[in-house]
Order: C-alpha cells, then structure tokens, then sequence
C-alpha cells in the first residue's frame, strides 16, 4: 500500500470513529447534564480533571515511545523488543499509578475539604483514584495498535469505551444513583474494554507468547530517552487542557465548572480532524523518516495544512454563529450562559488544529524535544494567564488564556516543520480560507436576519446556501486545484478525474 493511501486510509478511519466517539461522548454528557444537577455535574467533572493532571506522572511519555518504537521494531522482524517494550511500559505505568491511586484515596478527605471545598468530592476521588490505577492496561493495548498501524483497533479502543461509559451511566442514573453513576461507570469501563481487547491484540501480534522475554536496562533508558523529553510537552498539553477547570474550581463554584464543561468539549469538536491526523502522521512521518522519503512527507504536510484548514473553518464557525443553540440542543436550557466561552474557544481550534499535528510529525521524525520546547512554554504561558485571568473574568478569562495560547503553538510549530521537513507554511491558502469562512459567515447571517419561520428550517436553509457559497469560493480561489483531485482520487486507488495537459 502507498504512503499516500495508508496516510489516507487510517485518517478516515480515525476520523469517523474519533466523530462517533465524540458524538457519544456528548451523549453521555447530555445524560449527565439531565440526571446530575449543575453542582453535582461540576463536581464529577472537577475531580476528573484532577486526574487527568495526575497522568502526567504516570505516563513519562511512553505511550508515545511506544508509538515511535514499534513500527520500527516491526520492519526490523525484531519481535522480542516488541514484547520487551510493551512489558516495560506498562510495569513502570502501573507501578506509579499504584503510588499515586494509594496517596489519593488515604487523603481523600483532605482534598475535598481544602480543594473542591465539598465533601461530596471524596467518594468521587476514591473510585475515580482506583480508575486512574487501571487506565496503563487500556493504554498499552491502544498505543501497540497504533504502533503497529492497525488505526481501526486504535480507534476502537476509545470508541468502545465511551460507549460502554454511556451504557453504564444511562442504566445507572434510571436507578437512583445520582453522583456515582458516572464514576462508577468510568471504573467499570476501564476493566471492560481491555479485556475486550486481548484477543485482538494477539491476533496482531501473536509473537507476544513466544517471543523472547528479556527486559534490559539498555531497552528501558532507550523509551525513557526518548519518552523524558516529551513529559515537558505532555505536562504542557495537560496545563492547557485541564488546569483551567482546576483553577476555575478552586478560584470558582462547582456551577461555573459545569459551564466550562460544557461549552469547551463542545468547541473542541472541531479538533477531531487534527486528532485524526495527528494519530496517522506520528506512526506515518516515523517510518518516512527512517527510511528516507522526506519528499514524501513534505508532500503529505503541505497538502494537510490545507485541507485541514477548508475543513475546520467552517465548523468553527458555526459554532460562531449558533453557540446558544447548539448548547440548548446538548445541555439544555441552563447552560446557553457558556455561549460566549464556547465562541472564543471553536475560533481557536482553527489555530490548535494544525499546531497539534505539527507537534506530532515532529515527534514522529526524532525531535520530541522541539515539540516539548513549544508546548512547555505555551502551556506555562496559559498557566499564568489563567491564574490572572481566571480569579478576575472567570469561566471567559480561562477561554482567552486558551485561544492565545493556542495561536502560540501554531506559529511555533510551523516554523520548525518548516526548517526540518521543509513544509512550507501555506499563509496565503490560510488566508484566502478564512476569506471563504467570512462570506459563510455573511450569508447565514444575512439570511438569519430576512428569514422568519421554523429554527430548525431557517438553520437549514442558511447553513446549505452558505456552504454552496464556500464551495464555490473554494474552487474560485483555487483552493482546490485539478492535481489536488487527482492526487486524492489516486490515494484510494481510482483513477485521476483530469488528465495532465
């Protein structure tokens, strides 16, 4: 299989199950918004991103080691360090969370108290501790599929999960169970899906039996080599996505928690396409890189940059435009008060999108450090404004930290992809995009303003001539070339639309 088609291949695939995760993953926080009250949905989601900070000690960046290491164990036949890898990251992982999942539950108590400033928390901390002790399983079966590029099993992990998660929490809430039906559901989940999962990861890699045991100080320096660095970058990708709501708990009430937490996931739907991306081009730009088709790649990141950016611009703005209505539709009538922090953050998620896979394809070609650099200081940059922002401004200050701090990474991480890969960063294609999304954004409001008649018609109508309108600008402005066509259309194995001249 080409790169082209591979690259292609495992982006449609991450991408349609990255959508139907998200789209239950907003079903469960829908279900939640509707069976919690607002405090008790603040709560769960407080202590959640408690957690999720808390995995910045475990993982030491071996996940992505295990992302970058396999497949070139892989071409080299070299099964026994595949096991040797696998063994190794999820003995150390496990052993840290243990340490980690004991402290927190004896001090549980404590940290609800002086934290979270409700002792409600502490039971929530507890089954959520003996969660966070789990989560190493799910991990190194998930990372080895993508290590090994099997994206539809990798998708599947994350796909699986959340739809257990809404199961669970669905049947759990119907019977009474309020607040614990969602930490419950979460711990369940995290044993249900590995176990789901063994059977296909022997399947792909049935050597893992017989494969030679042998873990070796010179295999664990070599991951903590390369995985050290990226704890930087990790430590900085956890700053921006969950400290806000950590500062905005401790600065502000459990209330104004749930309205970040509903307006932030939602904009960051916008983000799946760079998630998708982002998952194929680390394994993808690794092995390019070691077998020497950088032209390769250079091709691959130019025409991303692109696409990336035709495809995100619209969703972002419509968010833009139906913030209190998309919010309504999800949560509920009680939370179209995040409209304002949903729209400042889906305008920056157009930036985040390419800055996040730029930061991948470097980590891919051996320079994690680079990434880490770029995101350490764009996170410790977010932190601070956070901290002045978020005790004065709120739920809208945290908003603003992000989308400056998102803008940071973007330019930052195209400069380097430009001095390595030598990608060319497409300013005027970015610039003629966002000239299409302002005549978007034109016509639905125009048409908002002279149509009269049902919501969901007037949506309707004014989103479907608006992207007639976009499509057409697209193709005017030469956005979408002939040789773009063709090359697409050569990815999937078809035959090119338009013969060369």
């Amino acid at each position: 299989m080409s790169y082209a088609k591979k690259a292609l291949k495992g982006t449609l695939i991450i991408f349609v199950f990255s959508i139907l995760s998200a789209f239950l993953g907003y079903l469960v926080r829908l279900v939640l918004a509707r069976g919690l009250t607002k405090e008790e949905y603040g709560l769960f989601y407080a202590v959640f991103s408690f957690f999720a900070l808390l995995v910045l000690f475990r993982d030491l960046g071996l996940n992505q080691a295990v992302s970058k290491f396999l497949p070139e164990f892989l071409h080299k036949n070299d099964y026994s360090s595949i096991k040797n890898t696998l063994i190794s990251v999820f003995s150390i992982q496990t052993l840290i969370s243990v340490v980690i999942a004991a402290v927190t539950i004896i001090f549980a108590d404590q940290i609800a108290e002086h934290f979270f400033h409700t002792q409600s928390a502490s039971f929530v901390i507890k089954l959520l501790a003996l969660m966070f002790l789990l989560m190493p399983f799910e991990d190194v079966i998930m990372y080895s599929f993508q290590g090994f590029q099997k994206m539809l099993y990798y998708a599947g992990v994350g796909f699986m999960r959340i739809l257990v998660i809404l199961m669970l929490v669905s049947y759990l809430l119907s019977t009474g169970m309020g607040i614990k039906a969602p930490v419950i559901a979460y711990l369940l989940a995290y044993i249900i899906v590995p176990l789901l999962f063994i059977p296909f990861f022997l399947r792909e890699f049935p050597q893992f039996i017989t494969a030679e045991t042998k873990v070796t100080k010179k295999l664990i320096k070599k991951l903590l080599r390369f995985g050290l660095p990226l704890v930087a970058g990790s430590f900085g990708f956890i700053l921006m996505t969950y400290t806000d709501t950590i500062i905005i708990s401790y600065f502000w009430s459990l209330k104004e928690v749930a309205l970040y937490q509903v307006a932030s996931p939602t904009a960051r739907l916008t983000l799946y396409l760079g998630y998708a991306l982002a998952a194929v081009f680390l394994p993808l730009s690794s092995e390019l890189w070691a077998k020497g088709k950088k032209e390769n790649l250079r091709i691959g990141m130019e025409l991303m940059y692109k696409y990336s950016f035709l495809a995100v611009i619209p969703v972002a703005l419509l968010m833009l435009m139906f913030p209190q209505l998309i919010l309504k539709i999800l949560f509920g009538p009680d939370y179209i008060e995040a409209g304002l922090v949903m729209q400042i953050l889906a305008f920056g998620t157009i930036f985040y999108t390419v800055g996040h896979i730029n930061g991948n394809v470097l980590s891919g070609i051996g320079m994690p450090g680079q990434n880490t650099r770029i995101l350490l200081g764009a996170a410790l940059f977010n932190l601070v404004l956070n901290l002045i922002l978020i005790p004065m401004y709120g739920i809208i200050g945290a908003a603003v930290s992000t989308l400056l701090c998102w803008i940071i990474i973007l330019v930052l991480t195209s400069i380097k992809i430009n001095k390595y890969v030598m990608a060319s960063t497409p300013v005027w294609a970015w610039a003629k995009s966002f000239a299409a999304g302002g005549f978007f954004v034109l016509v639905i409001h125009l048409l908002k303003t002279w149509l009269v008649m049902n919501i969901w018609i007037e949506l309707i109508i004014s989103v479907g001539a608006a992207s007639l309108v976009y499509i057409a600008l697209v193709f005017t402005l030469g956005l979408v070339t002939k040789d773009d066509l063709n090359f697409f259309m050569y990815s999937i194995g078809r035959k090119p639309l338009f013969n060369k001249q």
